[in-house]
């Protein structure tokens, strides 16, 4: 059947390739439809539970779109006549910012006081123009007494503080926040060129999701490149053909440009995490062409016509660039199992990459061969032991099966010693260390958690369960001591809520009494502290941040200290815990970026735990029907599923630090690394069938595959090696886990399958094990050139 096949593609390559050609062409026109959309909200399915509830308060309060300008004194006191004016420009023209609903800084803050019979609201800085030190000391003085400024828009030592500006998007937010970012960075460049003495910093969730637009861009049009030049450099390096160098690279850009047109088609948009699909997709094209093209050049070099050696290595490596692709792509497509979207269409495209690359290899790639190799000429060594490859292979072979019991016990060992330190890794996914430590936006965030508040937020909505409900001794009594509770924990840095304001207005309506720094008594005083406020307030700054429209429920956002993900999870369970044992009546979703993103990590792991299984079932079983034999099959699982393993528990060992996108690399490996595996297993159990003996059959694997094996992994860990340029972390530790576990796998099928075949092929005939002296390994290494010459 192979070599029906073979013959089928040489014989009529120009038809196919031609047809494979407008194939492309016409698929491709979809990269026109191609958009991106780097939301955060990508990461969740409209059905998540946290997401819900996120939704769910931005229905009932403000949104929680925003853009945070964080202001740093460089002489250490924002509380500076200078300072304060730049402050107070930011927060007048914060309210040009495109979507601007409200600004909240020092200057703009509520000051409270009674008059006679009225309450009166002031700002903390009337006029920030016209302020001399002794103002700007008694305004220092001021702001740090107020609890609900500190650990949320100043830093509790005045170095620093916050203009928080809540943006009302539409919900095509794509041009929206450009035109926000515009603006913004207009506006800090003035400040800074203004006031020499400040850093403005610019974060929020606009400035986030810019961020991930940017670096999903700058991977795609970076990385590829890059990926190219590598790709062209080590393939004409170790094939030192530059015809079959420049063969592979049209497939590669004919399957990238097909696989992206079909998303295109698919109505996907691109995002930070499956762009770096393409970028895959080149790494496994180099796979497939590789394969063919080592045995054609081996074909040459032995003398055989370029006709006979192509159609030669088609017939040799059709089944197993097939199983490979198929198992490839079930790899990838267990991805579908993630809980978070974009990884699931990570593994949907690269799947259809994979179909992509398998199609154009046998359809176009010989006609390209055959007609670069008349313009072109293909030069080959003229002694194949002249290669330092085939050399050093062979010697690794001759080791390996004089060797093989201590090399099998050995790599077991150590191979179980370093799978032994997985239970290391921690989850520890946060939305901000997404980014690059190199980034601004990473850099914006972590001097805003590190000086002012604070970066992991939880919000709850008390509900009262009545209209005018949150005026209520009893409700606001159950709510002061939910707060109180929630300060009393270590990781928590400030609460707030509408609490803090009507604690404050009962003072100011008792002559600024401290005593009364309490609950108002009575309903009908909380309700008419209430109103006296909001009739007082300026347009822009009322209480729907706090309260929703009837009054019927209250708002309560939790800043603690940079947590991770377990943590988060723990201190929203424990919160839960709370409504359950003291007010059950409250119980409340946690909701918030940090606590959305821990528990989709957490899933994430669960739900590629199934994919994973699934996907190593659906491998093995292929295997055993294609190999036809339940053994080799079911033997499979190993070589194939240890490496991912391995690079889990090296990870552990060094790092010890997981987040979402580390969840599905196993998944992504399993499919790559089934490539080696598959053409190991194919050509040893091929030249079983021939009559070799199970040391001789090793030599032919390894003389036959080794060098297509060892030049794919180089290629594929060079290529996912690129994406650790990425200043996106998820791509970056995507990357390099999967570099890891690809190099892993070579040296895992290298040493670990063939001593693990050895020991069977031992065992079986009851035998001592099979050992080869140097007479005895020439004949098979002779034996096998006679077979690829035939």
């Amino acid at each position: 059947m192979d070599r029906w096949f073979a013959g089928f593609f040489m014989r009529y390559r120009f038809v196919l390739g031609i047809g494979s050609i407008g194939l492309c062409l016409l698929l491709s026109t979809g990269l026109t439809r191609l958009y991106f959309d780097s939301n955060f909200r990508i990461f969740f399915k409209p059905d998540n539970l946290q997401l819900q509830a996120h939704d769910a308060m931005e229905q009932d309060y403000v949104r929680s779109d925003n853009v945070v300008f964080t202001i740093q004194s460089l002489s250490k006191d924002v509380f500076t006549p200078q300072t304060l004016k730049t402050i107070g420009w930011l927060t007048e023209e914060s309210w040009q910012i495109p979507y601007s609903q409200r600004v909240d800084s020092v200057t703009n803050y509520q000051l409270t006081r009674a008059g006679e019979d009225d309450l009166l609201v002031d700002f903390l800085v009337e006029d920030a123009s016209a302020l001399s030190y002794e103002d700007a000391a008694r305004i220092r003085k001021l702001a740090l007494a107020q609890e609900s400024l500190v650990n949320r828009l100043l830093a509790k030592d005045g170095q620093a503080t916050n203009i928080n500006i809540r943006l009302n998007l539409p919900e095509d937010q794509r041009e929206a926040i450009d035109a926000v970012m515009v603006v913004a960075e207009a506006m800090k460049a003035r400040a800074e060129a203004e006031n020499p003495d400040i850093i403005v910093h610019l974060m929020g969730m606009a400035a986030i999701n810019q961020a991930f637009n940017e670096m999903a861009m700058n991977d795609a049009s970076t990385l590829m490149p890059i990926m190219f030049i590598i790709v062209l450099v080590l393939l004409t390096l170790l094939m030192r053909s530059l015809a079959c160098t420049l063969a592979t690279i049209v497939i590669i850009a004919v399957s990238v440009a097909t696989t992206m047109g079909i998303t295109g088609f698919m109505g996907l948009a691109i995002n930070q995490v499956n762009a770096l699909a393409p970028t895959v997709v080149m790494t496994l094209v180099v796979a497939d062409c590789v394969h063919v093209l080592v045995v054609f050049l081996q074909g040459l070099r032995s003398g055989m016509a370029k006709h006979a050696a192509l159609e030669e290595s088609l017939e040799i490596n059709f089944q197993a660039i097939f199983l490979t692709s198929l198992t490839t792509a079930i790899g990838f497509l267990a991805m579908n199992f993630s809980d978070s979207p974009p990884f699931r269409e990570l593994g949907t495209i690269t799947a259809i990459g994979v179909t992509c690359a398998f199609v154009f290899t046998l359809t176009l790639l010989p006609m390209i061969v055959m007609g670069l190799s008349r313009g072109l000429p293909i030069k080959v060594p003229e002694n194949d032991a002249q290669d330092i490859t085939a050399k050093v292979l062979t010697g690794f072979s001759r080791f390996v099966v004089r060797h093989h019991r201590p090399v099998f016990f050995t790599t077991l060992a150590v191979s179980l010693l370093i799978i032994s330190f997985i239970p290391r890794n921690e989850l520890n996914d946060s939305i901000v260390h997404y980014f690059s430590k190199d980034t601004d936006i990473r850099q914006a965030a972590d001097y805003l958690q590190e000086n002012v508040a604070g970066m992991t937020v939880i919000s709850y909505s008390l509900d009262s369960g009545a209209s005018g409900g949150i005026n209520e001794p009893a409700f606001l009594a159950k709510a002061e001591a939910f707060e109180t509770w929630y300060r009393q924990q270590d990781a928590v840095v400030h609460v707030t809520s509408y609490l803090e304001t009507i604690k404050r207005l009962n003072r100011n309506m008792h002559g600024d009494d401290p005593a009364w720094q309490r609950l108002p008594d009575t309903r009908e005083e909380a309700s008419q502290y209430q109103l006296l406020y909001e009739l007082s307030l300026p347009f822009g700054l009322d209480l729907s941040n706090q309260l929703t429209f009837d009054k019927s429920a209250m708002r309560v956002d939790v800043i603690a200290r940079d947590l991770k993900a377990q943590e988060i999870i723990d201190l929203d369970q424990l919160a839960q815990q709370w409504f359950v044992d003291n007010a059950p009546e409250l119980q409340a979703t946690g909701t918030g970026l940090s606590l959305m993103f821990a528990h989709i990590g957490q899933r994430n792991i669960h739900s590629m735990i199934n994919g994973n299984v699934v996907a190593v079932i659906l491998i093995s079983l292929t295997l055993m029907l294609a190999l036809r034999s339940f053994r080799y099959g079911l033997l499979s699982m190993i070589p194939n599923a240890f490496p991912a393993a391995m690079a889990m528990g090296l990870w552990g060992m060094a790092v010890q630090e997981v987040n979402l996108a580390v969840a599905v690399v196993f998944c992504m490996t399993l499919g790559i690394v089934v490539d080696d595996t598959v053409h190991f297993l194919s050509k040893y159990l091929k030249g079983r069938k021939r009559g070799l003996s199970p040391a001789e059959a090793i030599h032919d694997v390894f003389h036959k595959v080794g060098s297509a094996l060892a030049i794919t992994s180089i290629t594929l860990t060079a290529g996912f090696l690129v994406l650790t340029l990425s200043d996106f972390n998820a791509n970056m530790l995507t990357g390099l886990m999967v570099a890891i576990t690809i190099v892993v796998a070579l040296f895992f099928d290298f040493l670990f399958l063939p001593s693990l075949l050895l020991m069977l092929a031992s065992g079986k005939a009851g035998q001592q094990p099979p050992t080869l002296t140097r007479k005895a390994e020439e004949p098979a290494l002779r034996t096998v050139e006679t077979d690829t010459v035939t």
